[in-house]
């Protein structure tokens, strides 16, 4: 079933007629008096950039937004549930098979911890999504809460300070939390998020963590086999735990709700039957404090059952027991199949419980939250709020409703005034109800962002009847609450958690205080992009808190609103000033699309940004004197994604990349986009971008429905390159190798990916007949979401995927695990900050990482000639490095296997040369300098063909200022010429488009170079030459 299907109807054209835009100069409406950074942020809905506030629904935001990841994700098998574990369990086998050569140093975690100034009023510090809580029953400071992709965290202090705890689990999807209320020392977490998001992750089973007060031992993963009607099915597999209930008196008797996996950020219940999947329902176990424990399907209801079983297949979202009666249950039951509700059970400890329908609820496919007060002197009061539509004088058009029961939960009363519409449009993903334990007057509603027919969270003093938001005063509480807990000892004190993390209140509610402080982690990053020169500065888009931004001295802010996609930063920024940066928020056909750019750091605040695109002009002048919004050339009618991809290629400014169904290209900084290719796919939008480092005619481009285009040329007509038995899954990188225009290499996302076959790689890019061969062996069968080749030593690939980073030494030929320390999680995007040599990485609730590639620091070899004469190949190279003395030269005849010609010693000022006669005219080698671990100074050589193309004399040679450069082309095939530094970096670039076969000088005595040793390169057709050049003062 498509989890859209959870999601309440929008009609998107009544939202589209209001997208009007604006034509008179005038300050933006929703601009503040006022710009300082402290200052309240300019909208309450912190998915949603301030200036499109109001002009679409949030749910039908979110359900856009799921659609994104549903593509991204693609169809999942049900064995592929299991596979997922698999796939974590074969990644430590490798680890361990390296043995003592291990997988390299330590990962890194840079934060944010957390972001400072979240999209709140008034601003406070934020973090991601916190799933669920659970409170010591003897102490009321000493928390553990779960989230969405981050694990388990515990504080001792109320949540001043953190301490992760699930970092070493198979998983860090949380859906529940259980603490035993005889032994606190034992937690229960269940896996998975069952807060119906496409990007609330399926979970692998249970988990229990011993000593969790004090020295924590995790036992688990739990999902043993089951006996039921259908054969061979496990109790939680590719499935979300939404709830764990303890028995009061015995630790090791808990019940564990069940409800339908979404896979991973897809968007995908998982399509497959049971087995492989687990039933969903209602499990108990009476010994789950042993080793093994052993559990049972108990029946809640026959809905949904499968073949023979009868014990039901349907989603339970939330659980409760009755405090005077160990033998009542009551269970929440979304309507998936048949009639949703309150099922109610008073033989709970019987062998066979029976459960009956107190209560059938009208919203389909809806969720329900339960809480009990005990009564003196009679039953137990329960509070149900539902999905159903609102009731009342104060919203009539949102969901959200609350029911009262004076009975234990026999019967439910009709739908309460008070309180309507608090969760909008969304209750399928934010609502909770709580009730104070002591004061019983007291009740805590969270729900969706504060509008017309909704509230973040909404408070009654009269036990539910009727909510107010005169009783509690908002301390930047967060849009979209999951998570209310009271503590048991001290219910004074109230733990949130939402969308922008966890919250504390000590007085019951009405003041709340922001508790992402130190050691918490949870920000879920789609996006970053590194500076060319500072190692620490980054920026990076995140989910519902903004696009975040790590300055040159590590710290975090937040550098705009709204949801954060792609992102980009010009490589040609000199320094941490005058950087142009580039991010999305979110794209909608027909409604808005299109990227937002600042060219200062001074302008990277809320409201600042410059929007080009379609579907919002404001001619108003921002912090930089350009209009707020304008119109860009790109087609508002283009099929699109919610987060479609941008990419730079090379020039003065980078030029600018968009992809809807055509590809767009801008040379001035997104002012102006041109279609440069034709519309790629009748069956989905562009999904990856690659341009060339160093020639921006060469461009590659993945679509959603697994096509494959390029041009090597410019043409505005790219060429269908796929080849037969590639995946037709989502292309989520599409990356062209940084040395090799000529190669380049596709990931997919995706399950049910044939070994090996994640990724592919093509040696041939020109010519119009590319070739493309499997890359991936030894990664398992999870999605890639993110791929980088190192420009220093392009033999070295890195993958991010669902569980983590690999990496290939060998063009993709194997792949390992890199690093240590890196939680399993999702990374969903990779780049390698180039002066420093740092692996940075964002994951999808676990903050930006780093990796230090010592691998490429050693040595940097820069080729300085490639001839061929009278059949022989003559090779020169120019290798730094203090420590190098000797390097292995390596060969391979194209296509090939490497060999080793064996070890060549430096001369006194670093040269290695070497003469080869041992090649067949008409033929392709390669060759490249072995150094330690490294391929360096790669080139490719055609005998018989390579010869014309050179550099001749550079004049002056050294040089005050600048210099004429010789040089002879072999055809008229694009090339282009540019200088590096010893440190690698490109100072100088120019296309030679236009030239044509020959010899021609080109001048750069206008140009002023700074004193020190440079590299001239030109490339043609695959090829490169090199030669050395002074500049001295």
């Amino acid at each position: 079933m498509d989890v859209r299907s959870f999601l309440p109807a929008v009609v998107l054209s009544s939202l589209l007629a209001a997208a009007a835009v604006h034509a008179e100069p005038r300050p933006p409406a929703w601009a503040p008096a006022a710009r300082a950074e402290d200052s309240p942020p300019l909208q309450v809905e912190p998915d949603m950039p301030a200036f499109l506030r109001g002009r679409m629904d949030r749910g039908e935001y979110l359900a856009r937004r799921q659609g994104w990841y549903d593509r991204v994700r693609g169809t999942l098998a049900g064995a592929t549930a299991r596979d997922r574990v698999r796939a974590v369990q074969h990644m430590r086998q490798q680890v361990r098979a390296l043995g003592p050569f291990g997988v390299g140093p330590a990962w890194t975690a840079l934060g944010p911890q957390p972001i400072p100034n979240g999209q709140t009023s008034p601003v406070v510090a934020v973090s991601g999504r916190v799933t669920c809580i659970a409170v010591d029953p003897e102490h009321a400071d000493t928390v553990y809460v779960g989230t969405a992709q981050g694990g388990v965290y515990r504080s001792f202090d109320g949540g001043a300070n953190w301490t992760s705890l699930f970092d070493g689990a198979a998983s860090l999807a949380i859906g529940a939390l259980a603490l035993a209320p005889s032994d606190p020392s034992i937690l229960y977490v269940g896996t998975g998020e069952s807060s119906s998001s496409c990007d609330s992750y399926f979970g692998v089973g249970l988990y229990r963590i011993d000593g969790v007060n004090a020295t924590p031992v995790l036992t688990g993963p739990i999902d043993p086999p089951v006996t039921t009607g259908v054969a061979g099915t496990y109790a939680f597999t590719g499935r979300s735990i939404s709830r764990i209930l303890v028995s009061p008196s015995d630790p090791a008797d808990i019940w564990v709700a069940t409800a339908t996996g979404i896979g991973g950020i897809g968007c995908d219940v998982l399509a497959g039957t049971a087995p492989p999947l687990g039933l969903r329902g209602l499990y108990h176990s009476t010994n789950a404090t042993a080793a093994s424990p052993a559990f049972t399907k108990v029946k809640v209801t026959s809905q949904g059952s499968v073949g023979a079983d009868t014990t039901g297949n349907v989603s339970i979202m939330d659980m409760a027991f009755t405090p005077e009666d160990p033998n009542v249950l009551l269970c929440y039951v979304r309507s998936e199949v048949g009639v949703g509700g309150v099922w109610r059970t008073s033989t709970l400890t019987t062998p066979t419980p029976s459960f009956s329908l107190v209560l059938a609820t009208t919203d389909r496919n809806g969720r329900g939250t339960l809480t009990v007060t005990p009564r003196a002197g009679g039953p137990s009061r329960v509070l149900l709020a539902t999905s159903e539509p609102a009731t009342g004088t104060g919203c009539t058009t949102g969901s959200g409703a609350i029911r009262r029961s004076q009975d234990g939960g026999l019967t439910f009363g009709s739908k309460q005034i008070g309180g309507g519409g608090f969760c909008g449009g969304q209750c399928w993903y934010d609502i909770v109800i709580t009730a104070d334990p002591q004061d019983t007057s007291v009740v805590h509603l969270g729900g969706s962002a504060d509008g017309t027919c909704s509230r973040e969270y909404i408070r009654s003093v009269n036990a539910g009847v009727g909510f107010s938001d005169a009783n509690w005063s908002n301390g930047g509480v967060h849009a979209d609450c999951h998570a209310i807990v009271c503590a048991p000892s001290n219910p004074s004190i109230v733990y949130m958690g939402n969308d922008g993390g966890i919250y504390r209140s000590s007085d019951r509610g009405v003041n709340w205080v922001s508790r992402n402080t130190s050691g918490f982690s949870a920000t879920q990053f789609q996006s970053l992009a590194v500076h060319p020169y500072d190692p620490h500065f980054t920026i990076g888009g995140t989910q519902d808190n903004g696009t975040n931004w790590m300055d040159h001295d590590a710290s975090w802010l937040r550098a705009d609103f709204g949801d954060g996609g792609f992102c980009a930063i010009d490589q040609g920024s000199a320094d941490t000033a005058s950087v142009v940066m580039y991010h999305t928020y979110f794209n909608v056909t027909n409604f808005y699309i299109g990227l937002a750019r600042v060219t200062t750091t001074a302008c990277a605040r809320d409201g600042e940004w410059a929007f080009r695109g379609a579907g919002y002009v404001d001619p108003t002048p921002n912090c930089e004197g350009v209009a707020y919004g304008a119109n860009n050339g790109i087609g508002g009618s283009d099929p699109v994604l919610f987060y479609a991809p941008v990419a730079l290629g090379p020039g003065t400014p980078n030029t600018v990349y968009f992809g809807t169904s055509i590809l767009y290209r801008s040379a001035n900084r997104g002012d102006t986009m041109t279609p440069v290719s034709q519309t790629l796919s009748t069956g989905g939008a562009i999904s990856a971008i690659g341009i060339a480092a160093m020639n921006d005619d060469v461009r590659i481009a993945g679509t959603e429905d697994g096509k494959l285009f390029a041009t090597t040329t410019g043409s505005s007509v790219l060429t269908d390159v796929r080849s037969a038995g590639m995946p037709t899954n989502f292309v989520s990188r599409a990356v062209i190798d940084p040395a090799d225009p000529n190669t380049a290499y596709v990931a997919f996302a995706g399950y049910g990916v044939a070994a090996g076959q994640h990724i592919w790689r093509t040696r041939n890019l020109a010519g119009g007949a590319s070739t493309w061969e499997p890359a991936g062996a030894g990664l398992p069968d999870v999605p890639v979401n993110a791929f980088v080749v190192d420009s220093l030593s392009h033999n070295y690939l890195y993958a991010g995927t669902d569980i983590g980073v690999y990496v290939s030494s060998d063009f993709g030929t194997t792949w390992t695990p890199l690093g240590t320390g890196l939680p399993v999680v999702a990374v969903f995007d990779m780049a390698i900050q180039p002066r420093a040599r740092l692996l940075r990485i964002a994951t999808h609730g676990r903050g930006l990482w780093e990796y230090p590639l010592n691998n490429a620091t050693a040595a940097l070899a820069s080729l300085m000639e490639a001839r061929v004469e009278c059949g022989r190949v003559h090779l020169r190279w120019q290798v730094s490095g203090d420590q190098t003395t000797v390097v292995t030269l390596q060969r391979r005849s194209v296509p090939g296997e490497w060999e080793s010609l064996g070890e060549l010693p430096l001369d006194g000022v670093g040269t290695v040369a070497y003469e080869d006669a041992d090649v067949i005219p008409g033929a392709r080698y390669e060759y490249a300098l072995r150094v330690g671990t490294l391929m360096l100074g790669r080139v490719s050589v055609d005998v018989g063909a390579q010869a014309r193309l050179a550099i001749g004399a550079i004049s002056p040679n050294p040089s005050t200022r600048g210099f004429v450069v010789s040089y002879t082309l072999a055809s008229d095939v694009p090339a282009t010429l540019d200088l590096v530094d010893v440190s690698g970096r490109r100072v100088f670039a120019r296309d030679l488009k236009g030239a044509g076969e020959g010899q021609h000088d080109l001048d750069l005595r206008g140009l002023r170079f700074a004193p020190g040793l440079y590299w001239a390169r030109l490339q043609q057709g695959g090829h490169l030459v090199t030669k050395r050049v002074s500049v001295v003062r």
